[in-house]
């Protein structure tokens, strides 16, 4: 349910429908809170493969230039 909803007066008319509409926000509250968590867990994963490539990156380098001397 969208706030627009809720506002043009169509919420909920009985208990019954206010408790699903309750337990339906906070089952929203809850998929939020667990959205948030996994994205900072993809972040975190990033940041933690992107340090490791650049540590294969700069081995490469140095090889390229030594073998370049040659």
């Amino acid at each position: 349910m969208s706030d627009d909803y809720l506002e043009q007066g169509a919420g909920p008319k009985g208990p019954g429908e206010l408790q699903q509409s309750i337990a339906a926000q906070s089952e929203i509250e809850s998929l939020q809170a667990e959205v948030a968590e996994l994205r900072r867990q993809v972040a975190e994963a990033s940041a933690v493969q992107e340090a490791k490539g650049h540590g294969w990156r700069r081995f490469a380098v140095v090889l390229f230039i030594v073998l370049g001397s040659i």
